[in-house]
């Protein structure tokens, strides 16, 4: 049984015997000049002192043999728990790696999902009391058939949609400046290396396009969020918009969204109950909305929906396996290693060039037909007083102390 269950011994003991075999037929041949070994192997009553020292000899042999056999096996094992321990302990370091960007995946597309279903609620709300959106005549009319209970209802539920879309942006805003600010994630993401084509362009720039341009844009838009090969430079996009994150904060904090967004609000209802868009489309216009905006730079009235863009094309650029592994590889680690590490990577899934069958994320599809919509730049187009930060602003008005 010991044998059996031990191949290393059994292995030990075939090879002494084989040494000694052949041993004993070298110092026959040597000592007899014989061919036939057991013609030369002596009885016991009539061993010579030449024959017990080649005995002593073929013995000691065989014992060195064998301790030289087992200190080269304890020296191939010692090195193999060396190689394994080292190979452990650079897996947990990759690994860690990996755990972070999933971390920062995971809660970035979490606090997306849960503002984006504020931002429905709120949707879904106004679209139920049309009275909210109507001016103070129209109001007086509509409510002297309402129960003071139900005015009452509606007026006190509009703090609490403001309280709920204020907390999960300010956390939706907290979780992208983790991300972007976080040493390890940009580290894979800023190193242009790998077989990933990175959109470098301002955002804004896309209103002021042919529209020719903006067809290209829109397909190149849609590749970013749908296909995981196409990302979106969104470090440089937020150093550049960083000033004016998260605008539409000062909104909900003053209870001033209704009125600061008031033409826009009525725009994507009339589209919702037209059948244009659905309430989820128009949450995350909302969103956009309320995380980044942008002047015309020729009117002062119109802000372009910025920040739907980023959000969307942020989403559809998360870290993926496929990008994870190229960055292991590209820093030497051993393939076998790379792929195992980077298949624990959370991501959004989209379209998998090795796998067409695969298809992608709701949420990333969602975007997808937002972002193709024929009537997108209307529904991009903010119309309203903007007195926020806004870097075409600044750009235009420099522009204008220059001529």
């Amino acid at each position: 049984m010991l044998f059996g269950k031990n191949k290393s011994i059994t292995e030990l003991l075939l090879m002494t015997l084989g040494l000694i075999v052949i041993l004993v037929a070298i110092f026959s041949l040597v000592h007899s000049g014989g061919y036939i070994l057991w013609e030369f192997i002596p009885s016991p009553k009539s061993i010579t002192q030449n024959e017990s020292a080649y005995i002593d000899a073929i013995g000691s042999i065989a014992i060195g043999f064998a301790g030289a056999w087992v200190a080269i096996k304890i020296a191939l094992i010692a090195t193999n728990l060396q190689e394994q321990d080292s190979l452990t302990k650079l897996k947990e370091l990759h690994q860690k790696d990996a755990d972070r960007v999933s971390a920062l995946n995971s809660v970035l597309t979490r606090n997306a999902l849960d503002a984006k279903r504020s931002c429905t609620s709120f949707i879904v709300f106004l679209v139920s009391n049309p009275v909210v959106m109507m001016n103070d005549e129209k109001k007086a009319i509509y409510n002297n058939g309402q129960s003071d209970s139900k005015r009452n209802s509606i007026e006190q539920l509009l703090p609490t949609f403001y309280e709920r879309l204020e907390k999960d942006l300010l956390t939706l805003i907290n979780s992208i400046e983790e991300l972007i600010m976080d040493k390890t994630y940009m580290g894979i993401v800023d190193n242009k290396n790998f077989s990933h084509e990175f959109m470098q362009t301002k955002l804004a720039s896309f209103f002021y396009a042919t529209n020719v341009d903006q067809q290209q844009q829109i397909s190149l838009f849609s590749d970013i969020i749908l296909k995981d090969s196409k990302r979106f430079d969104f470090h440089e996009e937020y150093m550049n918009e960083q000033h004016n994150f998260g605008e539409g904060l000062h909104f909900l904090r003053s209870n001033l969204l209704l009125e600061k967004r008031d033409e826009y609000l009525k725009k994507l209802l009339s589209h919702v109950n037209d059948g244009a868009i659905t309430p989820s489309h128009a949450a995350w216009l909302l969103l956009g909305s309320l995380l980044l905006g942008n002047k015309d730079i020729n009117n002062e009235k119109l802000t372009y929906n910025t920040g739907f863009l980023f959000l969307a094309l942020l989403l559809g650029s998360e870290i993926d396996d496929d990008l994870f592994l190229a960055y292991l590889l590209n820093n030497n680690v051993k393939e076998k290693l790379a792929n195992e590490v980077s298949q624990t990577i959370f991501f959004i899934h989209g379209e998998d060039e090795n796998n067409p069958d695969k298809k992608p994320a709701a949420l990333l599809t969602d975007l997808k037909n937002i972002i193709t919509h024929s009537n997108l730049i209307s529904l991009l187009s903010i119309p309203g007083e903007n007195k926020g930060n806004s870097i075409n602003e600044s750009e235009s008005k420099s522009d204008d102390k220059n001529k």
